[in-house]
C-alpha cells in the first residue's frame, strides 16, 4: 500500500470549490449572490499567507467479501522511518527534508536549517528544490501490508437493483484497489468573533467548501498521478464538480455511506491525526471542517442512496460491524424504517 500526505494553499484548491453549496448554505436567493461571493474570496485571499488544508490518501490492496470491504493496511505507519531524505510539498513547492526522529529537518533557501514536526513544517513553503517532474509521491510512506481493515456497506432495500458500494469492488482473488482518503482545513481558519457574527459564519461555511475542495484535488491527484488510473484525465474544475472522471468518491455520512463510526476504521488504517484530525466518541471529525471516505476506481460506480433499512439488515450489520445493536441504530438512526 501507498500513503500520501497532502498540503495545500488556499489558492491551489479554491478553483476546486462547489460555490453552489456555499450559496446554499447561506440560502442565497438568486441574483443576490455576488456581494456573498466577494466577501467570501475576500477572506480566501485574506487567509492565504496564514492557513493551508490538508489530506492523507492510502492506496490499497482490497476485495470485497458479501456486503463488506476488505482493505489491506499497515496497523502502525511512519511517513518517514529512520534517516530518510524524502521531498514534502507544500502546494507546488518541495522542501528537501530528511528525518531525525520524530522531527523534520529542512533547509531553507538562506543555508540554515528549519526543525519542526510535519504539521509545524507545513506552514513553510520556501522554494528549495523545485521537482521538474512530479514527484512519486507527497509524504510518501510504503510499507507492506500486514493487517486488514473490515469495511462494512449497507445495501439498498428497495428498487431493482439495490446497489452496495462492496459491488464495485472485486472479490477475494482477484486484484483490486480502493483509496481512503481524510482532508480537512486549519481550525485558525475558523475565526469566533462575538462581535462580528457574520465574519465568524462566513469563515465556517467557507472551512467546510475549503476541505470538499481538498478532497476534490486529492481526488484528481490520486486518479492522475498518486493511483494514476487515469492519467491523461484533461478536465476542468467545472467538469470534476459534474462528476465526469472515472470513479466515485462516496463520503462519510452521505447517502451511501450514512454510518458515521466508520470514521474509527478510516482513522484506524489513515491515522487522521497526522494532518490534525480527531475524532470524537460519535465518529464526528475535528476541525469541523473535515471530510473523509472512498475513492472508488471502477468505471461503473454511480452514486446512489442507501434509504431505509429493514431490522434484518440492521442486526445484520451490527454483527458485522462490531457494535451492539443499541449502538448500531443510534449511528443510522435516519436510515431505519421505524424509530429506534
Amino acid at each position: 500500500m501507498m500513503r500520501h500526505i497532502l498540503h495545500y494553499h488556499i489558492h491551489d484548491v479554491e478553483p476546486y470549490i462547489n460555490w453552489l453549496y456555499f450559496f446554499h448554505a447561506w440560502d442565497t436567493p438568486k441574483g443576490e449572490t455576488e456581494g456573498w461571493l466577494n466577501d467570501a474570496k475576500a477572506m480566501l485571499k485574506e487567509m492565504d499567507d496564514t492557513c493551508l488544508t490538508h489530506a492523507i490518501v492510502g492506496i490499497h490492496e482490497a476485495w470485497s467479501e458479501g456486503d463488506d470491504i476488505v482493505v489491506l493496511v499497515c496497523p502502525h505507519p511512519k511517513p518517514f522511518p529512520g534517516r530518510l531524505s524524502v521531498p514534502i510539498v507544500v502546494g507546488s513547492q518541495a522542501l528537501a527534508c530528511r528525518s531525525r526522529n520524530a522531527l523534520l529537518w529542512c533547509a531553507l533557501p538562506s543555508g540554515k536549517g528549519l526543525v519542526a514536526s510535519l504539521r509545524e513544517l507545513s506552514r513553510f513553503a520556501p522554494t528549495v528544490c523545485p521537482s521538474p517532474k512530479p514527484s512519486p509521491a507527497r509524504g510518501l510512506s510504503r510499507f507492506a501490508p500486514t493487517d486488514t481493515v473490515r469495511l462494512p456497506m449497507l445495501r439498498q432495500q428497495q428498487g431493482e437493483t439495490c446497489l452496495c458500494l462492496s459491488d464495485y469492488i472485486r472479490p477475494k482473488g482477484m486484484q483490486d484497489r480502493i483509496a481512503l482518503f481524510c482532508a480537512s482545513v486549519d481550525g485558525s481558519f475558523v475565526t469566533s468573533d462575538e462581535d462580528d457574527p457574520y465574519r465568524s459564519l462566513l469563515s465556517q461555511t467557507l472551512a467546510d467548501r475549503l476541505a470538499e475542495a481538498t478532497a476534490e484535488k486529492a481526488h484528481e491527484e490520486a486518479r492522475k498521478r498518486l493511483w494514476a488510473y487515469a492519467p491523461d484525465e484533461q478536465l476542468t474544475p467545472a467538469q470534476l464538480l459534474r462528476g465526469e472522471f472515472q470513479g466515485i468518491r462516496p463520503a462519510v455520512g452521505y447517502p451511501s455511506l450514512p454510518d458515521q463510526s466508520i470514521n474509527f476504521l478510516l482513522d484506524q488504517a489513515l491515522h487522521f491525526a497526522d494532518i490534525g484530525v480527531s475524532l470524537t466518541q460519535s465518529g464526528a471529525m475535528l476541525p469541523h471542517a473535515s471530510v473523509s471516505g472512498l475513492m472508488i476506481a471502477n468505471p461503473k460506480a454511480h452514486y446512489f442512496s442507501v434509504g431505509k433499512i429493514g431490522a434484518d439488515q440492521l442486526r445484520d450489520y451490527s454483527l458485522r460491524r462490531g457494535l451492539s445493536l443499541d449502538e448500531t441504530k443510534r449511528f443510522l438512526a435516519s436510515n431505519l424504517t421505524c424509530k429506534p
